[in-house]
């Protein structure tokens, strides 16, 4: 009994592991489904070739998988029609040729701000060409055609309205073909996903048509040379998580988060080359992949969204497999922003261009310019960013992101712009800022009656001291000689945005110097020689004893030290009382100036009158050395 007992158990236990392996073979079938449910979707609609996903529903109203729900009677056109036109098919034979600028320089046109897109057809287009003919005139060789509207897009969409145009006729095929009759090269914006920085959404068939279809609708009415995909960034909500859970499959959070951009921008460029491979598609970014901070391979930038780290789209990643053509940073920081500086960014990016072989084209905020955003107040900062990036590898030119504010071009920025590029204004006169060499000193004490200051400036634009414009040469050099009133002389030189100020004081001294000083002994009839060193135009004179001695000014000066200044020197002569059998105390010598007003003195020297010798009272003098100079009893030097 007890060895079939043990045979039973025996038995039972082989039993219970068999149906536990058999249980986890097919939980492990069911989760290895369940995670590739995403990729083997996406894959197997990629490979369709997207043939069905250009048909719109054109009644009833469908679940937008980006979010919302729009309507069978949305006000969704293209072309005067709700449906949407084929896309041109027939790849071209023979090898694909871009058709791309050396250096694009090109003007961003927004519709209902540089041309309209509402009222008559007649209208619309007359604006356009107006737009065209004014980028023409700004030296423009491309224009970006923006197609987001404030409520909507130009090309339908079953998430955002678009208006509605006569039959045969749509915006972005005419101002295509006028920039094309005007020599120019089209680019145009194609909003992948229309959500800014927000989440996507799920990913499964039906996104992806929305977005093939949105394409499609796109490349129906523009054909232009080149797209650029916005619009594709996956920022991570409250629902992003339990979206990757549904959706995701085992394949990694970060990983789902990140590929929703990549296919997205996969599919969008797939669909626009369809029949017209020589399009470019390239990607128009945020200005940053990723700050330092948070990856090592980041710019140091202190960006409060970056591509990668806040949006999930791999930027360079996609460069780097070949998934866009070029790629437009929205460089929208001056050179001295200080938390996205332009000259960090465009050496970042060009570097990265370069490594991958791709145009890098920046895009500026031409729309800050002389504006009171950090570093924008004056003309030269959209020329400083282009000569900043355009020597650059990688560098493969400028978006400048506003006519309008182009043709307003307040201090002429845009004229200068147009000039740097022509050549007749010069680099070095653009990057010069207000130099100020003399005086050294910002704050000192002055006796001269005036200041010199010189410097050097940007001849490009006016500089002014105290309000009053610097008359410059050429090359923006100056030098002016202003008058100093006694006391405190404030100046204030102001010359692109930069501020230098001098706080200098006046001391009037309209008498500098007084020769002889001290204490003088003469004997009386002694001719005495009075000099000063004073104001070239005052008066000067001295008294000693109660007599006035004029002092005139010395017409030949030679080397004196005083030569070129305020200052010139003056001489006197004044015969000392004669001798008295007592010494003559006559006081000192003060020798006053008049000029201007004012009447300043300086003492010199106090004058003794020797008693009379007599010879009982002399004392030979015995001269000892090889040579000696002696004088007249009346004479006690050269000056007497």
């Amino acid at each position: 009994m007890a060895q079939r007992r043990k045979k039973r158990k025996g038995k039972t236990s082989i039993t219970l592991i068999c149906i536990l392996l058999l249980c986890m073979t097919v939980g492990v079938g069911l989760l290895a489904a369940w995670s590739t449910k995403l990729d083997f979707s996406v894959i197997k609609w990629l490979g369709s070739d997207a043939e069905n996903a250009t048909s719109r529903p054109s009644s009833g109203s469908e679940t937008d998988p980006f979010g919302e729900t729009s309507g069978g009677d949305a006000p969704v056109s293209n072309a005067g029609t709700n449906s949407t036109p084929d896309v041109p098919s027939g790849v071209p034979e023979g090898p694909i040729e871009a058709h791309v600028p050396d250096e694009m320089r090109a003007v961003m046109l927004t519709p209902n701000q540089d041309y309209p897109v509402t009222g008559d057809t007649a209208a619309i287009k007359a604006g356009i060409d107006d737009a065209l003919e004014k980028a023409v005139r700004l030296t423009m060789n491309t224009v970006v055609l923006d197609t987001k509207l404030p409520d909507g897009l130009l090309y339908a969409s079953p998430r955002l309205p678009s208006p509605s145009f006569e039959e045969g006729f749509h915006p972005l095929t005419y101002a295509t073909a006028q920039a094309r009759a005007a020599g120019l090269y089209v680019y145009a914006i194609f909003y992948v996903a229309d959500n800014g920085t927000g989440p996507l959404g799920c990913m499964n068939s039906t996104a992806l048509d929305v977005v093939s279809g949105d394409a499609a609708s796109f490349s129906a009415v523009c054909q232009p040379d080149g797209v650029l995909l916005d619009g594709y960034y996956n920022v991570a909500d409250d629902l992003s998580y339990q979206t990757y859970l549904q959706e995701g499959g085992g394949i990694g959070y970060d990983a789902y988060m990140q590929a929703l951009p990549q296919e997205l921008v996969k599919l969008s460029r797939k669909v626009i080359q369809k029949g017209a491979s020589a399009i470019q598609v390239g990607l128009l970014s945020e200005a940053v992949w990723a700050n330092a901070s948070d990856n090592e391979r980041g710019s140091k930038t202190v960006a409060p969204f970056a591509t990668l780290t806040d949006g999930n789209a791999d930027t360079l990643d996609m460069l780097d497999k070949g998934l866009a053509d070029f790629i437009a940073v929205k460089a929208y920081g001056s050179t001295n922003d200080p938390a996205v500086p332009f000259g960090t960014l465009a050496t970042w990016w060009a570097e990265r261009a370069a490594d991958v072989h791709k145009p890098l084209y920046m895009v500026h905020a031409a729309d800050k310019a002389v504006t009171d955003a950090v570093g924008w107040g004056e003309y030269d900062q959209l020329s400083r960013q282009v000569i900043e990036v355009r020597d650059k590898p990688g560098y493969g030119g400028s978006i400048f992101n506003s006519l309008s504010r182009m043709l307003e071009d307040p201090k002429e920025f845009a004229t200068k712009l147009i000039g740097y590029y022509a050549g007749t204004v010069k680099k070095q006169h653009i990057l010069t800022n207000l130099e100020v060499t003399q005086p050294a000193q910002l704050t000192y004490t002055s006796f001269d009656q005036t200041v010199v200051f010189a410097g050097n400036t940007d001849p490009n634009t006016d500089a002014s001291i105290n309000g009053v414009k610097i008359t410059t040469d050429e090359n923006g050099y100056f030098r002016l000689e202003m008058d100093l009133n006694e006391g405190l002389n404030a100046f204030q030189i102001v010359h692109k945005g930069k501020t230098v100020t001098y706080n200098i004081t006046r001391v009037i001294e309209v008498v500098k110097e007084v020769t002889p000083t001290g204490k003088l002994t003469a004997d009386g009839g002694t001719k005495l020689t009075i000099s000063a060193i004073a104001y070239k135009q005052a008066k000067i004179y001295a008294v000693i004893n109660g007599q006035t001695v004029s002092l005139s000014a010395v017409e030949d000066q030679g080397d004196d030290e005083y030569k070129g200044t305020p200052y010139g020197r003056f001489s006197g002569s004044y015969t000392v009382p004669d001798a008295t059998t007592t010494v003559q105390n006559l006081g000192a010598i003060v020798v006053y100036g008049e000029w201007g007003g004012y009447q300043k003195n300086k003492t010199g020297a106090a004058l003794t009158v020797n008693a009379r010798a007599l010879p009982s009272d002399g004392k030979p003098v015995m001269v000892t050395s090889e040579w000696a100079e002696t004088f007249p009893s009346d004479t006690l030097s050269h000056y007497s």
